[in-house]
């Protein structure tokens, strides 16, 4: 499913494969969400998809999209729905992270905060704090400046 617009429609894209012709695609489709939604059950999506679900896919005008494998994001974890963490991306999009699949064991703690979450061999989200990140370099620039101060008095 790639968006779903405010009156119900869903774009599904599908890989399609006809047998008689000997041909195989992509194919798009425009179709309600909740036939769009069972038929995401039907290819073994999430028990817990539910039409609300699917349709938090588009939230008035931001698009909602799943995190790339190799790819790094950095921004605030805006909210926690269900099993799902979302992430703000760029252009007025979202990124939706499955918390089970995130290297951290209390979600609800980074709502609000800025953090960095990278995909950099599959599935597994590494997720660390931005905010925490930035401390830690603003102390250590520190000490060494002190270091190097104290050098110099000498």
């Amino acid at each position: 499913m790639l968006a779903v617009d405010q009156s119900g429609e869903a774009l599904v894209k599908e890989y399609v494969v006809e047998h008689a012709r000997a041909a195989e695609g992509w194919s798009y489709s425009v179709m309600s969400t909740y036939r769009a939604t069972q038929l995401l059950r039907d290819y073994g999506a999430a028990a817990d998809l539910t039409r609300g679900a699917a349709a938090r896919l588009q939230i008035g005008t931001v698009l909602v999209q799943a995190p790339l494998i190799g790819a790094t994001y950095r921004s605030e974890i805006v909210s926690i729905e269900g099993d799902t963490a979302y992430q703000r991306g760029v252009l007025n999009t979202a990124i939706a992270h499955r918390i089970s699949t995130l290297t951290i064991s209390n979600p609800q703690q980074y709502v609000g905060k800025k953090v960095e979450i990278s995909y950099p061999w599959g599935n597994v989200g590494l997720l660390r704090q931005v905010d925490a990140l930035a401390l830690e370099a603003a102390a250590l620039q520190k000490a060494s400046a002190e270091k190097t101060s104290g050098a110099l008095e000498r």
